[in-house]
């Protein structure tokens, strides 16, 4: 199951390894280990009007799609420049990678449409930070 949240993250983002990595760490750190968390993710659509898009993510069932700008309403300048800082990236960039893999971070994150324990959630989110790095690695 994790080895897919990779993979199906990995396709999300597209680009190099290199950027792949640096997208994926910056936003474990800042919305999962140092931010609001799933739920308060979750919390941060609903209470944008973007609830049917987040729950969605959450559910069993299909993902609806989120657009840059539904990304940027939700999440605010703060959070996507604290993204962009830590990545390195333009927050523009930021905004239109988010749109894409948000919703398949936090569907893999919440199997069977419910959001894990802390220790299972953070085992998912370590796991993902493990592969990514992996990928931006010099091979020898």
């Amino acid at each position: 199951m994790l080895e897919q949240m990779a993979n199906d993250l990995k396709r999300a983002l597209g680009g190099p390894p290199a950027e792949q990595s640096r997208l994926v760490n910056g936003i474990v750190d800042v919305l999962f280990s140092r931010g609001p968390g799933v739920t308060g993710l979750i919390e941060m659509f609903k209470n944008k009007g973007l609830g049917n898009q987040a729950s969605s993510w959450v559910s069993s069932g299909e993902n609806l799609p989120i657009s840059s700008t539904q990304i940027q309403q939700a999440l605010g300048p703060e959070l996507i420049q604290q993204i962009a800082t830590k990545t390195g990236l333009p927050p523009d960039t930021v905004i239109q990678k988010l749109s894409t893999a948000l919703p398949t971070v936090v569907d893999k994150l919440t199997p069977e449409g419910k959001i894990p324990q802390d220790n299972i959630l953070q085992q998912g989110l370590s796991f993902l930070r493990q592969q990514f790095s992996q990928e931006s690695s010099p091979r020898s």
